[in-house]
């Protein structure tokens, strides 16, 4: 069995193929196997802003941070200070270009217990292990969920979205692209002061 296949499993054979979007893959989510894309969102810390978006045809997160991280600068005109990301983004190779770009990266390595000896990994990750078990690693990782989770919430609450509604990995990259500028609109305009008329 490969890696891949124990950490995303392996769906039924009678699931194996999608005429309707043969660009969508089968992907393992909590509530089973569905065909689908991978929607990547990069919010600022801030005013919850998403900064660098992505769609893509990959079950595994980690080949997508370096390229996320770089949009930001792109779209910014500065790159990220700091990186919180959950455990589907960790690998050498990204540890590694986090340092490299210069960008502080917290990045989760997966549940270890206190007993079990650290994974193997390379120089990068062992850096990457010492920075997590810091107070001030710690202190800062804490707060990636209040970042990215409610914008995935605000997307699914205020505006709806729950699916793609279009085919073909271009046209959902542009759906996505899309809805993801809707939010951004529409959080810039609650934080725009009122004029009042008197």
């Amino acid at each position: 069995m490969s890696k891949y296949q124990r950490e995303y499993g392996e769906p039924p054979p009678k699931t194996q193929r999608n005429f309707t979007d043969p660009e969508s893959r089968i992907m393992k989510l909590q509530q089973g196997f569905e065909q689908c894309y991978n929607a990547q969102a990069v919010v600022e810390e801030g005013r919850q802003l998403i900064v660098a978006q992505q769609v893509g045809q990959n079950a595994a997160d980690h080949g997508v941070l370096l390229e996320l991280v770089d949009e930001v600068e792109r779209n910014t005109g500065s790159k990220p200070q700091r990186v919180l990301a959950d455990a589907g983004y960790r690998s050498e190779e990204n540890f590694a270009g986090l340092e490299g770009r210069q960008v502080e990266g917290l990045v989760a390595l997966g549940r270890e217990s206190r007993s079990e000896q650290p994974k193997v990994g390379g120089a990068a990750t062992a850096r990457m292990r010492r920075r997590l078990a810091e107070p001030r690693g710690q202190q800062y990782y804490a707060r990636r969920k209040g970042l990215v989770e409610p914008v995935f919430g605000w997307l699914k609450a205020g505006l709806g979205f729950r699916q793609f509604s279009l085919r073909g990995l271009r046209k959902v990259q542009g759906e996505w692209s899309l809805v993801t500028l809707a939010l951004n609109l529409r959080r810039m305009a609650g934080m725009v002061p009122l004029a009042t008329v008197g």
